[in-house]
């Protein structure tokens, strides 16, 4: 059969909206930590730790582009057909993923020195 039928001619189904959502979320989070540092470093308005206070959104921003990429994922796993914006849903979620982790290592090691300046008296 040479002609198109309605079924292959149907636009291809897309979750860009929500993979575009989780990308910014990721890269968001994930910069947050850098930015927060590199404000520490060139000016005298925060110190070193004071920048690490930045972990908290670096993990809202972290859960959020997990959260989005997940529902993108969810959307995209639905149909049958090659889905527009799957791989930027994909890198959303390990950015999303990479910046909880950057969280959780700032916020341990708050924890840490916050720890050693209660022994040190």
């Amino acid at each position: 059969m040479a002609v198109r039928t309605s079924s292959s001619s149907a636009p291809r189904p897309s979750v860009r909206g929500s993979a575009r959502t989780a990308l910014l979320f990721g890269l968001l989070g994930v910069l947050s930590l850098p930015v927060a540092i590199l404000i520490a470093y060139e000016t005298d308005r925060w110190s070193y730790l004071e920048s690490t206070w930045a972990a908290v959104p670096a993990a809202v921003f972290g859960l959020l582009a997990v959260i989005t990429g997940g529902r993108a994922r969810v959307n995209a796993s639905r149909s049958v057909l090659p889905v527009e914006g799957a791989g930027a849903a994909r890198w959303g979620r390990r950015l999303g993923w990479l910046s909880i982790y950057f969280a959780a290592t700032a916020g341990l090691s708050l924890a840490v020195y916050a720890w050693e300046t209660y022994l040190s008296g």
